[in-house]
């Protein structure tokens, strides 16, 4: 089940999902929703800011993060051991600005596993951010439609020539470890 509604200045949608796998494990039960807003929306300039989450009820299937690099024959940059989960909980905020051939833009995640009581991990939670930045060298405007801000249109057949800069932070807690171990671990000389 999925409702949204797109404007020129705002943003929603809301979902409810069965995500199970149907190998009879039982059902996995999707909860997202995200809005938007653009309190600045003109010709010159545009200001975008945004909210998200997901709540996930799990069936006790092993949840595993898995977070690519910004290349695309890399591997992965996070990859986390497979936790049995409870629950999975996604929250994010983003942010956008536009003006001309500019534009700016960042996005929060975070990401809380609950392990289930039997398991023999902890509960987890990862988090992480991005900030872009990039400029059209050639001169295309960025543009910004239903909420989201869309690829530049080359004014020449030979195409555009864009400058990008990417700033990506992840991290996890320390959580991420056996139920019965020391975190930090100790050397072993203390």
């Amino acid at each position: 089940i999925k409702a949204y509604k797109n404007s020129a200045r705002h943003s929603w949608a809301l979902g409810a999902f069965d995500t199970s796998d149907n190998d009879d494990s039982g059902s996995l039960l999707a909860i997202s929703a995200r809005v938007s807003y653009a309190p600045i929306k003109s010709t010159i300039q545009t200001l975008h800011v945004g909210l998200s989450a997901s709540r996930r009820e799990g069936s006790d299937k092993p949840e595993r993060v898995n977070i690519p690099a910004e290349i695309y024959s890399a591997d992965s940059i996070v990859e986390s051991i497979r936790i049995p989960a409870k629950n999975t909980t996604l929250l994010g905020a983003e942010g956008l600005y536009i003006r001309g051939p500019l534009l700016v833009q960042s996005e929060y995640l975070s990401q809380t596993v609950s392990a289930t009581s039997d398991s023999a991990f902890n509960s987890a939670t990862y988090a992480g951010y991005y900030l872009m930045m990039s400029y059209s060298l050639t001169g295309e405007k960025q543009s910004y439609k239903k909420g989201r801000a869309t690829t530049i249109k080359p004014k020449h057949k030979t195409g555009a020539l864009e400058l990008v800069l990417s700033l990506i932070n992840n991290r996890t807690s320390p959580q991420t470890t056996p139920r019965n171990s020391r975190w930090p671990p100790q050397h072993p000389t203390q």
